[in-house]
């Protein structure tokens, strides 16, 4: 099984360097799959989603090989400080200059004399000292008492394919147009790689596959994951998709979303998986729980 990993990380790092990044990303999920723990792998993805500019999803998988490498962050300095850059560069990409700064600072107390660093650095402390010296003129957020907890409340803050998906017609029932009976695009019988490469599908898809993601056998589920665990990056997608629905008030999904939870949580290796899950994603979704559902969240994730 590392064999295989190690292959499919290989076939990913011919593809990136051709440009494909796309397909790069899919080896590399399908490598991380096989092997878990492995913060190689988990830089080749931040890598990646830096390409794509998918910012969360980098930031994400360079906490997770952080966490993995961190008790042996001396002996894998090299590695220790890309995957710190590369979470600056995120970081800063999605206008966290502050936090970009500060993550900055962290790789250079491993590697104080990187070059590399240290011009980040000096670039990263002009930028907020700028953004510091600006805020009030560029943030005015106006206060006001409301009687109820207004929709917006529950918008998605995370770089999501959710911002590019337009909400349904609340007049309607009908979400999705039937599912094609299409074995190649909607296996009954999904495998791991397929659901771990459904985040990067193009958002005109996604709608369908919300609903497919909620249809599939809870049994498929069970015997794909039942060794190893749900993937992180299709629970990534699966958190999408429940917030759509929840969102969007399609709560003829909600006996779906909290039975495939708790199967979820009930898989091995849950406890670890769910603490990478992007953070803003939870948040939102105990908080549709609590306004929507009128259910606790954390009943179905901790």
């Amino acid at each position: 099984m590392i064999k295989q990993s190690e292959n499919l990380r290989e076939e990913g790092n011919t593809l990136f360097r051709k440009g494909s990044f796309e397909a790069a990303l899919n080896k590399y999920l399908a490598a991380a799959q096989l092997s878990q723990d492995n913060s190689v792998i988990c830089s080749n993805l931040a890598a990646t989603y830096l390409k794509l500019q998918k910012w969360d999803d980098a930031i994400r998988y360079c906490d997770r090989g952080i966490s993995i490498i961190y008790p042996e962050r001396n002996t894998q300095k090299a590695l220790y400080v890309k995957l710190l850059w590369r979470k600056a560069h995120a970081l800063k990409s999605k206008g966290l200059i502050h936090d970009a700064r500060i993550t900055i600072e962290k790789a250079l107390d491993i590697d104080p004399t990187n070059r590399t660093l240290l011009l980040d650095k000096q670039k990263f402390e002009s930028e907020d000292v700028f953004f510091e010296e600006n805020a009030a003129e560029i943030i005015s957020i106006p206060i006001q008492e409301v009687d109820e907890i207004p929709n917006s409340f529950f918008t998605l803050t995370t770089d999501s394919k959710l911002d590019s998906i337009p909400p349904s017609d609340s007049n309607t029932t009908k979400v999705f147009p039937n599912i094609p009976a299409d074995e190649t695009n909607y296996p009954i019988h999904p495998s791991v790689q397929f659901l771990s490469t459904l985040g990067a599908k193009p958002n005109s898809m996604s709608l369908s596959y919300y609903k497919y993601v909620m249809l599939v056998d809870p049994n498929e589920y069970r015997n794909i994951y039942s060794r190893s665990g749900v993937d992180l990056a299709f629970l990534d997608f699966f958190l999408d998709a429940c917030i759509y629905f929840i969102e969007n008030n399609q709560l003829e999904y909600e006996s779906n979303i909290t039975e495939l939870l708790s199967l979820f949580r009930s898989l091995p290796r849950f406890s670890l998986t769910s603490t990478f899950a992007d953070s803003k994603k939870v948040k939102l979704l105990s908080q549709l729980f609590t306004f929507k559902l009128q259910k606790s969240f954390n009943s179905f994730w901790v």
